[in-house]
This record gives structure tokens, C-alpha cells and sequence, in this order.
């Protein structure tokens, strides 16, 4: 699998978006709630759009059976196509998760240059100069976290407002 994204990231934005608890979400294996059932769709959803993990073993991570996964990914997909608000906080969903592989993959980008100029013996000023860059990055990536939680947070709040989470 390719993606930086870990099935961590996705509960946790999902259950942000959602409005639910993360830890209940997936430690409760049959649960009824609807906002619940929804989540577990959605994360399910995202597992496969960033390739986190096999459809095997995300039938093992959520569901039992591979009929209920497939139920589920066309539930998810039948909102994209017909529900207005359901699709937006999808696509809100996507850039929630697309914009955190982005800073993981700068993180990860800036932290190899780090250690090739650690290796290479670079000088201190060199050294100092890619710690100051990783700092900042890490301090912007923990804003743009932010602004994504805020925006989550209101786009609850809207979701709710349209009796879509009960």
C-alpha cells in the first residue's frame, strides 16, 4: 500500500466529520446507531480510496462477511451520487485526509534530507538550518490540523442542523 495515511487518521477525521467517538466506532463491533453505521461506511470507504489496506483485511478490521463490505461501499457510493449534503462532507472528508498525507509526506521528505545531511557530516549550520525547516513545517502541519478540525467542527454543526446525523 502507497499512502502515508493510516486507518488511525482516517477513524479519527471520519469520527471529527461524523461526530462520534473514535475509540466506540471501532472497538464496538455490532452497534446500531446510525452515525455509527455511517462511520464504519465511511472509514471503510477511505481505507480503500487510500489504499491502507486490503479489502480482505478491512472485511476483518470492520465486518465479518464480504457481502456487508460491498453493501457498504455502494451505500457510501449511492450518497456521493444523490445527497447533496452527504457528498460535501465526503469530498470535506477527502481534503481533510488528502491535506494530512500531504504534510506526512513533507515530514517525511524533510526528514531524510535531515539524516543525509547528518550522514554526510554537513556542517552545523547546515544541520541547524533543516532542523529549523522540519520545526516550521511541523508547526504549520499542526495549524493546517486545526483549520481542519475547525472546519470539521462547523461542518457538524451544519450536518445536524440538516437532521442528517440524529
Amino acid at each position: 500500500m502507497n499512502s502515508l495515511i493510516t486507518v488511525d487518521d482516517i477513524v479519527k477525521v471520519v469520527s471529527k466529520h461524523v461526530g462520534c467517538d473514535p475509540d466506540k466506532l471501532m472497538k464496538i463491533k455490532y452497534i446500531r446507531d446510525k452515525e455509527y453505521i455511517y462511520a464504519k461506511q465511511l472509514v471503510l470507504y477511505f481505507v480503500l480510496k487510500f489504499e491502507v489496506m486490503s479489502l480482505t483485511d478491512a472485511g476483518t478490521f470492520i465486518w465479518k462477511n464480504r457481502s456487508s463490505l460491498y453493501s457498504a461501499l455502494n451505500t457510501v457510493k449511492n450518497y456521493i451520487e444523490t445527497s447533496k449534503i452527504r457528498n460535501r462532507q465526503i469530498l470535506d472528508i477527502t481534503e481533510s485526509l488528502t491535506t494530512i498525507s500531504i504534510i506526512k509526506t513533507k515530514v517525511a521528505k524533510l526528514e531524510c534530507e535531515y539524516e543525509a545531511i547528518v550522514e554526510s557530516n554537513g556542517t552545523l549550520f547546515d544541520i541547524m538550518k533543516k532542523t529549523v525547516d522540519l520545526l516550521d513545517l511541523m508547526r504549520k502541519t499542526q495549524i493546517d490540523l486545526n483549520e481542519q478540525l475547525k472546519v470539521a467542527s462547523n461542518n457538524i454543526t451544519y450536518y445536524k442542523h440538516k437532521s442528517l446525523i440524529v
